[in-house]
């Protein structure tokens, strides 16, 4: 006959061994998964619960006009913060990456693909016009908070320097933000 004591002990076993290796698997993903680096923009709210955090906003999370077109994806079977969509990036002129199209299908023979959620219109106001100009989509990476250590400074503001983010991209297209850099510099 089984004793409890067995049966316990066997159920805690599976349990462990269920969580380790989900947990192993991701973090071996996160080590093994291809870096990128996206240029970005810090806004720098407070949270009391939270503490110290930046929001950021990746460049690449804009996506132009030009780049919608020549991707063919339909903006009228986009549905505000629920659609997937796909980006696929490629080396810029400077040392990050930029989109080079958008899909709603994972594009497997990519190299570079980030999953992210259609957020809505891309559009600047015009103050002259007094209208909105469509400049194309926003999406989100869901990866749009950092958290300040203690002692550290926030993000630098302005055109004097560049923030960029090394992403880290799984071959499912799942982004984690690994680390920022100013100027090249880690932060």
């Amino acid at each position: 006959m089984i004793s409890r004591r067995n049966i316990f002990l066997v159920w805690l076993i599976v349990q462990v061994t269920v969580l380790g290796g989900w947990a192993s698997q991701h973090e071996w993903q996160r080590q093994h998964a291809p870096r990128v680096l996206l240029k970005l923009a810090p806004v720098d709210p407070y949270d009391l619960v939270r503490g110290r955090y930046q929001r950021i906003s990746f460049d690449i999370e804009n996506v132009p006009t030009s780049v919608v077109q020549q991707s063919a994806v339909c903006k009228d079977d986009l549905k505000y913060h629920e659609t997937p969509v796909w980006l696929v990036l490629k080396k810029g002129s400077h040392e990050w990456y930029e989109v080079d199209s958008i899909h709603r299908e994972f594009p497997a023979d990519k190299e570079f693909v980030v999953r992210s959620t259609y957020s809505g219109p891309w559009s600047h106001w015009d103050s002259k016009t007094n209208k909105h100009s469509q400049m194309g989509l926003q999406v989100s990476m869901g990866i749009d908070r950092y958290f300040i250590p203690a002692g550290h400074y926030d993000l630098p503001r302005g055109t004097n320097h560049v923030v960029c983010g090394e992403v880290s991209v799984t071959r499912s297209g799942t982004p984690q933000l690994e680390r920022l850099m100013i100027d090249g510099k880690p932060y």
